[in-house]
């Protein structure tokens, strides 16, 4: 098992960060043996692109039911 950094962002999603030490199942020189385990934990102060755009689009969408409740009032 080889170790990585893992990134952890504000929304609590998380991805794999820079490789960090092999260990000694290491099949062919300079490759590593697949299977990740974790040396470092960093926490981001963003959140994840994936976040980031649910978050924008529920806004396009509030803002639109804002819009047609305006319309009924009218």
């Amino acid at each position: 098992m080889c170790f990585y950094d893992a990134n952890e962002m504000e929304c609590k999603c998380w991805k794999w960060g820079h490789f960090r030490q092999h260990c000694n199942n290491e099949y062919r020189t300079g490759e590593t043996c697949g299977m990740k385990l974790v040396m470092n934990r960093y926490q981001l102060p963003q959140k994840c692109k994936i976040c980031t755009k649910i978050e924008t689009k529920e806004r396009a969408i509030r803002k639109e039911e804002d819009r047609i409740r305006r319309w009924r009032k009218e």
